[in-house]
């Protein structure tokens, strides 16, 4: 079942033309923030709907960036997210990545926009550390990257761009949240340093956002900027 739903996703990220950001107005008492979330690999922006009406309903502004992920480098996207963060309204910003997204972001912010102001920012199963699938993926099918072109930079190996991206010296205050079950980003591949706290949800890396667990961490830190205490 989880391949099958990884070959549906690589699909719709390969055959839909065309870039399809989305916006959710806020459903609560506005807070006059926003919320940029940033799918991962394979995906395409309808993978984030849930949690950002999870997140509208918190009053929050939510902005769903959209990107053809198989289709270009990390540092290609990163400057496509550079181009529509340019496009979006000038209000404190939050991030929630999910697993190559934050890799995106994080190598965005290795020479941040001037005008972002960036408040706080949560990685869902980022592959910090890399991922041990894309390994496998790239050493055994390398043609493979002519399909999926940034999966070498995926890799669990000390010369991949995964491990070897710099940490920004003024990251945002950010938390991490990995999935038990994750075959593709072990919850050790997620950690990076700096973090203000790790937790770990039940279920596995694809559909992590959606988790009642993970919408509760994540809005708690986005707002108070900590985690709730575990129960």
């Amino acid at each position: 079942m989880r391949y099958t739903s990884l070959i549906f996703d690589f699909l719709r990220d390969w055959l839909r033309p065309g870039i399809h950001p989305v916006t959710v107005t806020p459903q609560g008492p506005e807070r006059g923030e926003q919320v940029v979330l940033i799918h991962g690999l394979t995906h395409r922006a309808w993978v984030m709907r849930v949690l950002a009406a999870a997140l509208s309903r918190e009053g929050f502004l939510v902005q769903i960036f959209d990107y053809r992920t198989t289709r270009g480098t990390i540092g290609d996207h990163a400057e496509a997210l550079r181009v529509y963060l340019g496009t979006l309204p000038p209000l404190p910003t939050h991030f929630v990545t999910h697993s190559m997204g934050g890799l995106v972001l994080r190598r965005l912010l290795l020479d941040p926009p001037p005008e972002l102001n960036a408040r706080r920012w949560v990685l869902l199963a980022v592959p910090n550390r890399g991922s041990p699938v894309a390994t496998f993926w790239y050493r055994h099918w390398p043609w493979l990257r002519r399909l999926i072109q940034p999966l070498p930079e995926l890799a669990d190996t000390p010369d991949s761009a995964a491990c070897r991206l710099p940490i920004p010296g003024r990251l945002p205050p950010f938390a991490t949240i990995a999935a038990d079950h994750d075959r593709l980003v072990p919850p050790h591949s997620s950690h990076l340093a700096g973090e203000l706290d790790h937790r770990r949800v039940a279920g596995g890396h694809t559909f992590i956002m959606n988790r009642s667990e993970t919408r509760k961490l994540l809005i708690a830190f986005l707002i108070s900027g900590k985690f709730p205490e575990s129960e």
